[in-house]
């Protein structure tokens, strides 16, 4: 009942009264009458009769009146905070329950002999969760699953419900434990805590007798709840800034923290760990353009993966919803299947092959336009937020930021990292790598082999032919133990005229013909420079992790022996670790 109603009631009641006050006035006093005691006695049982009605009349709005007083006098000692930005010192949760406690308190104060409970949705929206409940026991359950038909139809309703027990299709159980005797009767009313559209969460209140439940109970309901739920959107609200602000500082910071003289793919698979920690997906890649050819695109970091697509892949994007975001450079969210297109994932015809229901792809870009996209995926419908949406795209901006820097110093990190000369690994890199392995080998219960390298009789390339053809020695010498050993593998110059090969799960007994292929290479090769041809030799020791050592240091001194028993020899061989050496 609206305000302007409940004032025409009271005019239209006043006017009656008055109405009828005035005639019964009229016919005992004015209009001529007998006399008698009998009479006097009658005008004076209507009197009292007329005043009695007068005052049952009024008892409606008297009763209203005393509940608006309890209002005033609730609201006067407990105010839900209209600007809770005013407390930014204190934690989010803090205020939210300072909320919900002044809520209760208010519907306590209202309705002393009601039961009333406020649900609040989870951060993820999968449930309605009871926060907080009058009375000294708990009557209502403690959770409601918005995804249910039932419960999805209250909180699609736009004012407060009225549920009873024992009514076909009644919700009335779905809220109360009706195994409590005084709980099998009564009246139940829920109202939807929203604000703009977007539910909050729900408030319940039970009362003992449905006659105890008015027009006005309902009204009252409607703007406790329309406060609570605009409350709650300032609160959260600011703390969904907070979280924004300290996600992007989180991010910001791990990206200060890589180490730049590592590798890109080093630095995106830290990005894409991050990803895992803080986003729920099932796959996720990212995507970066080659400019040197149109239409094409790689994987460059990929998470969730098994048979479809995996770092390195190209992609031909073209007709694809990839395209749709790298040609608008916009964010494209898609919430079901109902909502993909025939246009490939990220090939043509290859959206089949796949069973996702959400999918988001937000561009990357920099100040040279367009440089890829960052792509989440999930099996469930309607999964990515708008706050998705936000956090990712800084993490979408701070890669276009990465990109540049690679693209611009890539070659400066790239020419420190490598031998001038040969173009391998520098020594310090070779020392870093190896060190990775061997956490990488530990943590897998895997092994690794070290190979050191060093060419025969070099000194007499250098005295009789001169530094350029030396030069030119070991270039070629680097370039064929590059390609005698996978791509996995790490060559590097050790220092002068050593080499340094790290085979990754790798053991000596099973990797001995990969091993004698490398130093075959050199044996095999006719090194023609500037008129001059000859043939060189290598020596090589060979040392395993854990078996032939646990540590760096240990290893490459294993491995040195094995070589310098393989010079004593004569050279041009692989030597292993002497049994019982270490």
């Amino acid at each position: 009942m609206s305000n302007n109603k409940r004032l025409s009631d009271t005019f239209t009641t006043y006017s009656f009264l008055s109405v009828l006050l005035v005639l019964i006035l009229f016919v005992l006093f004015v209009y001529p009458a007998p006399e008698g005691i009998l009479y006097s006695g009658l005008r004076i049982l209507l009197i009292l009769l007329v005043g009695v009605l007068f005052y049952q009349s009024l008892q409606p709005s008297r009763k209203l009146t005393q509940v608006e007083k309890r209002i005033h006098d609730t609201n006067s000692k407990s105010t839900i905070s209209s600007d809770p930005l005013s407390a930014i010192q204190r934690d989010d949760e803090d205020l939210i329950e300072d909320l919900l406690g002044n809520a209760t308190d208010f519907l306590e104060n209202v309705y002393p002999n009601f039961t009333s409970g406020i649900y609040l949705a989870n951060l993820t929206g999968t449930e309605l969760v009871l926060r907080r409940e009058t009375g000294e026991t708990s009557q209502f359950i403690e959770a409601l699953d918005p995804d249910d038909e039932n419960i999805r139809e209250i909180l699609s309703s736009s004012a407060t419900t009225v549920l009873l027990p024992g009514d076909e299709d009644s919700l009335y159980e779905i809220f109360i434990n009706v195994s409590e005797p005084q709980l099998s009767q009564g009246a139940l009313l829920t109202v939807p805590i929203q604000f703009e559209g977007t539910i909050k969460g729900l408030l319940a209140v039970h009362a003992d007798r449905f006659d105890e439940l008015a027009n006005r109970d309902k009204i009252l309901l409607d703007n406790h709840a329309n406060q609570i739920g605009s409350t709650l959107s300032l609160l959260t609200g600011r703390a969904k800034l907070f979280a924004i602000n300290k996600f992007e500082q989180s991010f910001r910071k791990l990206v200060g923290d890589l180490d730049l003289t590592r590798s890109k793919e080093e630095m995106l698979s830290s990005i894409v760990q991050f990803c895992e920690a803080e986003f729920s997906f099932d796959k996720l890649s990212i995507v970066l353009l080659d400019h040197s050819y149109s239409g094409k695109a790689v994987i460059v970091g990929n998470s969730g993966f098994t048979m479809d697509y995996g770092v390195g892949d190209d992609i031909v994007y073209s007709a694809t919803h990839l395209e749709k975001v790298l040609s608008s450079q916009e964010t494209l969210v898609i919430n079901s299947r109902d909502e993909v297109s025939t246009a490939g994932r990220f090939t043509v015809g290859d959206i089949d092959e796949f069973n996702f229901q959400s999918y988001i792809a937000v561009p990357i870009n920099n100040q040279h336009g367009i440089q890829g996209a960052l792509v989440l995926e999930s099996f469930t419908s309607s999964h990515f937020d708008d706050s998705s949406c936000e956090l990712l795209e800084i993490v979408a901006s701070e890669l276009g930021v990465l990109i540049d820097w690679w693209d611009t110093f890539g070659n400066i990190r790239e020419t420190a990292s490598r031998d001038g000369l040969t173009g391998l690994f520098n020594h310090r890199v070779f020392v870093e790598r190896f060190e990775d392995e061997l956490q990488r080998a530990k943590r897998y219960s895997e092994s690794i082999v070290l190979m050191i390298l060093d060419l025969d009789k070099f000194k007499r390339i250098n005295d009789t032919y001169g530094h350029l053809y030396g030069d030119y020695v070991l270039k070629t010498t680097a370039k064929l133990l590059k390609e005698s050993v996978r791509a996995i593998d790490i060559v590097a110059r050790y220092g002068g005229e050593e080499f340094a090969v790290i085979l990754i799960n790798a053991h000596k007994d099973t990797t001995m013909q990969t091993m004698k292929r490398t130093v075959d290479s050199v044996a095999s090769y006719e090194f023609k420079e500037d008129g001059i041809t000859e043939r060189m030799t290598i020596s090589a020791g060979a040392a395993e992790f854990p078996s032939d050592g646990e540590n760096l240091r240990d290893l490459i001194t294993v491995a040195d022996e094995a070589m310098y028993e393989v010079k004593r020899k004569g050279g041009n061989d692989v030597g292993l670790p002497e049994k019982g050496s270490t």
